[in-house]
């Protein structure tokens, strides 16, 4: 059964949130020159049309987008402005990532984590490498996930950066537990509640109490499995996070399907679903109409399952 673990998507912190918001702060690494300060406008503004493309787009809407997004960063590159090039190479990585092109991601954030490192900006390559560590987990590259995780949190360490501190952790005892090495992801996710209880960081402490009971299921702690997920349910419920509440009742359907209730588990399945369809979450939605169907497929009724798995 498919155990859904959701990533918790912190924004870059982009000099083009600056831009838009603030665009005096950008003065001081803007190009001298008439030419460069032309084609510098070109890429802001090539930036500016694909960022205007909604989530809800389609999907060779968003392509375009992409491509928008490294045309800016090919231009921005050309004038040397590395930070510039790092955060729109940024922003088309986050678009393929969405769509569930991994590979295409995975490439582009490797090289936006060169560039960050080259100008020193560690507060975003911590946020980089935990994209990276994650999508080798996703990939099931889970040393190589765990290498660059580490390194992130080293950073998150520097900077003294508690609550990206507690959501590399997160990833940590993810990539642990996908490794076998239960304790240790057990140990790793602990630490990260603690952290998250201590800054009141409730976002993440609903990814993370997922998590826990995820780890806690695969080991057959069962009902602490419950507890830990419940807790994210409630706490998802209390702060209105959508997409938190679907994760979680998700993951209660898996633990019950594991335990052999059936019915509780399709009636969990059938609470997150109505909330995934309202989101547009493709790979949970997919997830979740694959685990009905395994369950109906199981009960030996194969119309049902037929719809749900073709």
């Amino acid at each position: 059964m498919t155990i859904f673990r959701r990533q918790k998507l912190v924004a870059t912190i982009g000099l083009f949130a600056l831009l838009c918001v603030q665009p005096s702060l950008l003065a001081a690494q803007q190009p001298t020159t008439p030419i460069d300060r032309q084609k510098y406008q070109q890429a802001v503004a090539l930036f500016r049309a694909a960022n205007a493309v909604p989530e809800t787009a389609s999907d060779d809407e968003r392509r375009a987008a992409i491509k928008k997004f490294t045309g800016a960063a090919d231009i921005f590159h050309s004038i040397g402005s590395r930070a510039e090039e790092a955060n729109s190479l940024n922003a088309a990585a986050n678009v393929h990532d969405d769509l569930i092109e991994k590979p295409e991601a995975l490439h582009l954030y490797l090289r936006v984590a060169d560039i960050l490192g080259e100008i020193d900006d560690h507060e975003n390559l911590a946020i980089t490498l935990n994209r990276i560590g994650s999508l080798y987990l996703h990939g099931g590259l889970n040393a190589k996930a765990l290498q660059y995780l580490n390194v992130a949190l080293a950073f998150r360490r520097e900077l003294k950066d508690l609550q990206g501190e507690a959501f590399t952790l997160t990833l940590i005892g993810n990539t642990y537990d996908a490794l076998g090495e239960k304790p240790k992801a057990l140990a790793a996710l602990r630490e990260a509640i603690v952290i998250q209880k201590r800054i009141g960081d409730k976002a993440g402490e609903i990814i993370t109490q997922g998590d826990l009971g995820v780890v806690y299921s695969s080991i057959g702690e069962n009902q602490k499995a419950v507890e830990c997920v419940a807790q994210a349910l409630k706490l998802a419920r209390e702060s209105g996070d959508r997409e938190g509440e679907a994760a979680a009742l998700h993951n209660l359907a898996a633990i019950y399907d594991d335990l052999g209730d059936t019915a509780a588990a399709l009636d969990y399945y059938d609470q997150a679903l109505k909330i995934i369809l309202t989101l547009k979450k493709r790979e949970l939605e997919g997830n979740t109409l694959n685990n009905i169907g395994v369950i109906y497929l199981g009960n030996g009724d194969l119309a049902k399952a037929r719809d749900f798995l073709y």
